[in-house]
């Protein structure tokens, strides 16, 4: 090749593009790539849910609702079962409470003096026996309580 073939290629071909040269950076943290664009301009994960479109915002504000929906029925048959075994539980101990009532033998004291000679452990075993006027049922009082009036 000659000398004027070259300046001729050299001539035609586009023109190179040469990068600034830049300096140390001021930090001195030489390793640091300078910034091609604002950070504020990039797309990130954290912000790519804010570009959606009005279906797909729509599609997952429905799902949600649905997800919220199943939760609150999940939340009330839970509820309801507790409410259920609570009054089973309830039934079961007035049941029991009954027939230890009905099976139950007992003495009549008459005598007021056989209570005052009684010591303490003997007048913490003494249960009072009331009937109910409208049920007929009889309930265990406390002994030492005044009457009802």
């Amino acid at each position: 090749m000659t000398t004027t073939q070259a300046a001729e290629k050299a001539a035609a071909a586009p023109p190179a593009q040469t990068q600034a040269v830049r300096g140390k950076p001021a930090s001195g943290r030489s390793w640091k790539k300078p910034q091609k664009a604002r950070s504020s301009s990039m797309v990130t994960k954290a912000n790519a849910g804010l570009r959606s479109s009005w279906d797909k915002k729509m599609a997952k504000r429905r799902q949600a609702q649905e997800v919220r929906e199943l939760q609150r029925a999940l939340r009330e048959e839970k509820r309801r079962e507790i409410e259920e075994q609570k009054q089973q539980r309830l039934e079961r101990a007035r049941v029991r409470e009954e027939n230890t009532m009905k099976n139950t033998t007992y003495h009549l004291i008459t005598d007021d003096t056989k209570l005052k000679k009684m010591n303490k452990k003997q007048l913490k075993s003494i249960k009072k026996l009331q009937v109910n006027a409208k049920t007929g049922a009889k309930e265990l009082v406390s002994p030492w309580q005044g009457k009802r009036k």
